[in-house]
């Protein structure tokens, strides 16, 4: 059950960094791919730890091992942030978010895993000092570290994310930005709907961060409207490409292959524009939007969701024809919970 658009594939078994570094080694010496173009954070990991012996093969598309650290590493991702001027969601240490909700009842903090997991694993919301602190000891013994912020209030449509590709010298080769309209777990996590915007004020906005860091390759920023001062902050910085891959190529912008290009050389054009895409484009993932209409209509009722969903799901006929022309990769994801992520 994969996709029909593969000509080959490898399944690659276990999380450990070493079984991943030789499955992907192995896969593109004896793929003799042209370049090395990785979509999961593991992937992304890999090919750093492996850059040089993937460098003698092929083009490798990705941060080097520092900036690449700089957005996995979330600590290290908001101070980047911080030094670079980009606005982001407040951090604490563990004692200063306890000390902040004895000051504040009620006070929300988000606690999750101090390194890029995806999918929202390990993240928790808590407003009690016993809760932050047991969610802080289960997601150190999960994951090792934790990272504890500030809860920036509001719902999935205040959220914005921009995916950007750099080239080798780290020059803005194409940026696409969305608006959420949907996610799950309904309390933040991956894109269940949204629409594609055009913002590139939001770009502008992080585009320091990847000066500071010298990305190359691709990425995508996680935002949210603070409704206490009205500014978009950064929640995260994923070192790779979002789930939603389907939603800019329906929009007409196939970030993927300039990812490639870039990889492979190619550099924007001196006081040349971004590749242009169309805006009000609609992207669903049926699985999680499900779910999120199955959480609508406990709290509201099957009317009220019904109408809800056909208003989020408006437009979004090409993503979804999409989905039919490459089955498989969307009904396994569906069925083996395991690899939804």
């Amino acid at each position: 059950m994969v996709s029909r658009y593969l000509r080959d594939y490898r399944f690659i078994g276990g999380d450990e960094p070493c079984v991943w570094d030789e499955g992907v080694v192995g896969f593109v010496r004896e793929s003799r791919a042209e370049v090395f173009l990785p979509l999961c954070s593991a992937g992304v990991a890999a090919g750093v730890r492996q850059r040089a012996a993937l460098a003698s093969m092929c083009c490798v598309s990705g941060p080097g091992e520092k900036a690449f650290l700089s957005a996995w590493d979330k600590l290290r991702c908001m101070e980047a942030c911080e030094a670079a001027g980009v606005p982001c969601a407040g951090r604490y240490s563990e004692e200063e978010a306890v000390e902040a909700m004895r000051r504040t009842p009620g006070r929300e903090f988000v606690v999750k895993p101090g390194t890029d997991r995806g999918s929202a694993r390990g993240v928790t919301y808590v407003r009690e000092p016993a809760a932050l602190e047991r969610a802080a000891e289960e997601i150190r013994a999960g994951y090792g570290s934790c990272l504890i912020q500030d809860f920036v209030a509001g719902a999935a449509c205040v959220m914005r994310t921009v995916v950007v590709v750099l080239s080798r010298s780290g020059r803005l080769t194409a940026s696409f930005t969305m608006r959420k309209s949907r996610h799950w777990p309904t309390t933040g996590g991956v894109t269940a709907s949204g629409r594609s915007t055009h913002e590139p004020e939001l770009t502008e906005l992080v585009m320091p961060f990847f000066r500071e860091v010298k990305w190359s390759g691709a990425a995508e920023v996680e935002l949210k409207r603070d409704a206490r001062d009205g500014r978009f902050k950064v929640i995260e910085i994923n070192p790779r490409f979002p789930g939603y891959l389907r939603l800019p190529r329906a929009s007409g912008l196939d970030l993927p292959v300039l990812a490639v290009r870039a990889a492979l050389g190619d550099e924007p054009a001196e006081g040349g524009g971004l590749p242009p895409y169309r805006a009000g484009v609609t992207y669903v993932a049926p699985t999680s939007f499900f779910a999120t209409v199955m959480e609508d209509a406990k709290e509201a009722g099957w009317m009220a969701a019904m109408r809800r969903a056909r208003a989020d799901a408006r437009g979004a006929g090409p993503v979804v024809c999409s989905l039919l022309s490459d089955p498989w990769p969307v009904v396994t994801r569906s069925v083996v919970p395991e690899i939804r992520g």
